[in-house]
């Protein structure tokens, strides 16, 4: 044996996360930041969204690209370079002919994607390069200086059906009562219904029914043809036979909704008016913005409450040539690589063992005597004591950061020059130094490997 013994390891690949540091070329408008990299430079799974972003509405193309971070102290071989962004088309649906591109740039060329189709919700797209963009093979320089971004446009998209909510902002006539404070409209007004938390109910008499009618929001910039508006409630009953209805108010008059015969559960009701009731054409921005809307509900029996948690009313209308905005909240590189195999050389350990764990199988006849039998081998483990030194060339810490980051790597580790049995391949489970306290330049190791093996 000699002094030391080595620990080899050759890591499987992993991953390293690039971020913007900096504007290769900006033009698109930074929304929620002062610069467009800070737009896009959020943590791979912790995406702000719509709090900081790059907006384009052009129809021409424009583009965005950003520096990245350095490698560190990464070493092995570039498998891959994968470029990710999260996009979204805002409000209106993406056109057909618009054009949203991933780039990668480096030394003079540009690599660029296949389309990329966004929705209205955020989502991610990805662009692999197996190469740099001029087809050579990925080495840590050119990872250094690759540049990425995207280019995209928004065109016109054509004719399509948008639909808007309008929720209560006022009341306008009472006949319910308020299950918290004394304001209606605010227990209605949620965006996603909050249930027994607010409500308008009908506390009246038997065999009666009570309505309110709120105000509710304007449009804003929407336009086109008004297809048709919904009235929506979500009601439950306390007594079989309490019934709901749509109510909205235009023009003057009350329009009620046939009845629906409400349950024990939340339940959402709609009706559906394609015109105004009282001339039968198609409705008008200026009759929408002074609609009302509302729930009556009918009680049957005195002492059980019919209850409503939820109005809002969605208007279907057609627009064209809509250019909708182009949000893009994130743009970053993943770097696969198979980390270069390392060699750690640690002193012939003071104290070392194995121990074998296998499994076993019980067989106990109804007469007879019980047999016990080897299955196969569930675990080996490997202990190791030993003691390292500060010369006046190396540190001992420098040695045994070396192991420490092998344990943290995960893969295997082949064992040399201790004894036969040991000399093979482990994974170090556990390994842990400290300072001896007699002698400062002294430091004590522990290591625990396991190796399984068929039986």
């Amino acid at each position: 044996m000699g002094v030391t013994f080595s620990i080899t390891q050759s890591p499987g690949s992993r991953n390293l996360w690039l971020y913007p540091n900096g504007n290769y070329h900006s033009g698109c408008t930074a929304v929620g930041a002062v610069s467009n990299y800070l737009c896009v430079d959020e943590s791979y799974d912790v995406p702000d969204d719509d709090t900081t972003y790059n907006w384009a509405i052009n129809s021409s193309v424009v583009t965005d690209m950003y520096t990245l971070e350095n490698h560190t102290s990464e070493t092995g071989t570039v498998n891959y370079v994968k470029v990710f962004v999260r996009a979204k088309s805002d409000t209106y649906v993406f056109s057909p002919s618009g054009q949203y591109k991933i780039l990668a740039y480096h030394s003079g060329t540009t690599a660029i994607s296949d389309n990329c189709n966004l929705l209205t919700d955020y989502n991610y797209f990805s662009y692999l390069l197996t190469s740099t963009p001029s087809g050579a093979a990925w080495n840590w320089t050119a990872i250094d200086n690759l540049r990425i971004g995207f280019e995209c446009n928004s065109p016109p998209t054509g004719e399509s059906t948008q639909y808007l909510v309008l929720r209560p902002t006022s009341d306008e006539a009472l006949e319910l009562q308020p299950n918290v404070g004394l304001i209606n409209y605010t227990q209605v007004d949620e965006d996603v219904a909050d249930g027994n938390t607010t409500y308008v109910l009908n506390m009246t008499a038997a065999a009666d029914s009570r309505r309110d009618l709120y105000g509710l929001q304007n449009h804003t910039t929407e336009t086109g043809t008004i297809n048709n508006i919904t009235v929506y409630n979500t009601c439950k009953r306390d007594a079989a036979g309490d019934k709901s209805y749509e109510m909205m108010k235009t023009g003057g008059t009350e329009y009620t909704s046939s009845a629906h015969d409400l349950t024990t559960v939340w339940t959402e009701y709609h009706t559906t008016w394609t015109s105004v009731p009282s001339t039968s054409v198609a409705w008008t921005w200026a009759e929408i913005d002074n609609l009302q809307a509302g729930v009556k509900l009918y009680n049957l029996a005195y002492g059980r409450y019919p209850q409503c948690t939820q109005v809002y009313v969605v208007v279907s209308h057609q627009v064209t040539d809509i250019s909708p905005e182009i949000h893009t909240t994130q743009c970053y590189a993943v770097v696969n690589y198979t980390a270069s195999s390392a060699t750690c050389f640690l002193n012939q350990p003071t104290r070392y063992g194995i121990s074998n764990t296998r499994k076993v199988g019980i067989v106990q006849p109804e007469r007879g005597d019980r047999v016990v039998y080897d299955l196969c081998r569930e675990s080996k483990v490997l202990t190791m004591e030993g003691i390292e030194f500060d010369t006046t060339t190396s540190t001992a810490t420098t040695r045994l950061l070396c192991v420490r980051n092998m344990k943290d790597n995960g893969t295997y580790i082949t064992i040399e020059d201790i004894d036969t049995k040991v000399d093979t391949t482990w994974l170090i489970t556990d390994f842990n130094y400290d300072r001896d306290e007699n002698n400062p330049s002294l430091w004590n190791w522990f290591l625990t490997a396991e190796k399984y093996e068929d039986g």
